[in-house]
């Protein structure tokens, strides 16, 4: 989990905002993962709260400063903002 921030918790949005925020750079978070030696099913499972031992923080914690830990965090609450308003959709 990312140094205990509010702003992201851990799952799929975390996940798909790193993707995310690498795509936007042109790159791959696959293609990072290798880079740094580290297997994108391990960082994955950072992301999404599996890996919370201090290896996997801290390789989360690289991911998301390597892209940019704003844009991370813009589409982190983009993607929340989105759910919430389908959430409140189907619910009316």
């Amino acid at each position: 989990m990312p140094e205990k921030s509010e702003k992201l918790q851990p799952g799929r949005a975390l996940h798909d905002a790193i993707s995310a925020a690498f795509r936007n750079r042109g790159e791959s978070l696959t293609s990072w993962c290798t880079k740094k030696g580290l297997l994108h099913s391990n960082l994955r499972q950072a992301a999404f709260g599996m890996w919370i031992g201090p290896k996997g923080v801290k390789a989360l914690n690289e991911a998301i400063d390597a892209t940019d830990r704003e844009t991370v965090e813009l589409l982190y609450a983009q993607r929340m903002k989105s759910e919430t308003e389908q959430l409140e959709t189907e619910v009316a």
